[in-house]
């Protein structure tokens, strides 16, 4: 009977012809098929985001023509432009800040030398009361420049946030269409995770601990009664170890689910392209083919995507670390140019707070390697199933 069936089937396929057409490997358009996968994505929001809160030139071109440019082979990234932009923006910040940088010398300078001659006894006073109004004065101004520091950070935070919230529903969109849905499912809550709840924790609890420390410090420094050094320097390591074990335990849980969802995957893929290429008869391997084809496009647009969001991220956060760097810089050279002649306490004071600074930056960069880190695993993810 088997035999009657299959003769049957050979008489067919000879009484009723067709035609078969494969598509060579040198008539696929590769540009064509990433335009067409490109337009079916809308990166308006990123576009929109990096026209609102960026303030340099770096990128020249579009989102759009830039995940393009990257997908096509072409470097659409300028490392020269970065180093001119970042020296010109630390220029002109010092610049900016060569008034606060004169002032608060001068303050420092009255302070050392009303201390140094009003130092015997009948003077003491005197000498007490100048340092204290010095001491005053350099608070006004260095809590005045912390505070706009800290509103700063916490709005950067916000701009990462935002960055998130339009990024990662892209990219997971993308992940899932390859083929990769336990990553997909994998990636959706430790995205919601870093673009709500991590970023909340900076600003709920890491950012009150630094504007707590630096109103710690100044109050510490600002007379010689009052001691609150181990208090500064247990909440210093206490917004270290948040921080750390933060960005730690994020990394950790991120690469370890993305590789068990990477490898869930392949083998799922690696099932489907069987099926394909020795269930279908005749056309099973032209289809398997050409199934790796596209999905290879949609691949290199996943990751030509996800470095664009790295670079927007770059530009998105250079500009007020640079800020706050170099307002850190600045009061570490007024620290070192006045700390022979001025009162010890002053100098403390706009050392510690100048410390601090470093941790706002410490806090922008975190929260920028944790957004690195889930792009580049989601582009890594769904690459090793061709």
């Amino acid at each position: 009977m088997k035999k009657i069936i299959a003769i049957l089937i050979v008489i067919l396929i000879f009484i009723f012809p067709y035609n078969t057409y494969a598509l060579e490997d040198d008539e696929f358009d590769y540009e064509k098929e990433i335009s067409d996968i490109l337009s079916q994505y809308d990166f308006s929001s990123w576009q929109k985001l990096y026209n609102e809160e960026t303030q340099n030139d770096i990128f020249t071109k579009s989102v759009d023509k830039l995940i393009s440019d990257y997908a096509n082979g072409n470097d659409s990234f300028s490392l020269d432009n970065v180093a001119g932009f970042v020296v010109n923006s630390a220029k002109a910040e010092l610049k900016r800040n060569s008034f606060i940088i004169i002032l608060l010398v001068l303050i420092s300078l009255i302070s050392g030398i009303a201390v140094s001659v009003l130092s015997d006894s009948d003077n003491k006073r005197l000498s007490e009361t100048v340092s204290f109004v010095c001491c005053a004065a350099s608070m006004s101004i260095i809590t005045a420049i912390f505070s706009s520091l800290v509103t700063e950070c916490v709005h950067t935070l916000d701009i990462i946030s935002s960055l998130s919230q339009f990024v990662f529903p892209v990219l997971i969109t993308m992940l899932t269409a390859i083929g990769s849905k336990s990553a997909g499912s994998i990636f959706s809550p430790l995205s919601l995770f870093l673009s709500t709840n991590v970023i909340a924790l900076f600003k709920g609890i890491i950012m009150p601990l630094i504007t707590g420390t630096s109103a710690i410090a100044i109050i510490n420094n600002m007379t010689g009664r009052v001691q609150l050094s181990n208090a500064e320097k247990m909440l210093k390591q206490t917004i270290k170890w948040i921080i750390g074990g933060m960005v730690t335990i994020y990394f950790g849980a991120t690469a370890l689910n993305g590789i068990n969802a990477s490898a869930i995957d392949s083998v799922s893929i690696r099932t489907a392209k069987y099926a394909i290429d020795k269930i279908v008869p005749y056309v099973g391997s032209m289809m398997s083919g050409t199934y790796d084809a596209v999905r290879g496009c949609a691949c290199v647009i996943k990751n030509a995507s996800g470095l664009a969001s790295v670079l927007i991220l770059f530009a998105l956060i250079l500009t007020p670390v640079i800020r706050i760097a170099m307002l850190s810089l600045s009061f570490k050279i007024v620290s070192a140019v006045c700390e022979s002649v001025a009162d010890k306490r002053l100098m403390k004071m706009i050392s510690d707070v100048s410390d601090l600074m470093g941790y706002l930056v410490g806090c922008i960069l975190a929260a920028g390697a944790m957004f690195i880190i889930t792009s580049g695993i989601i582009m890594a993810t769904g690459n090793s199933v061709f």
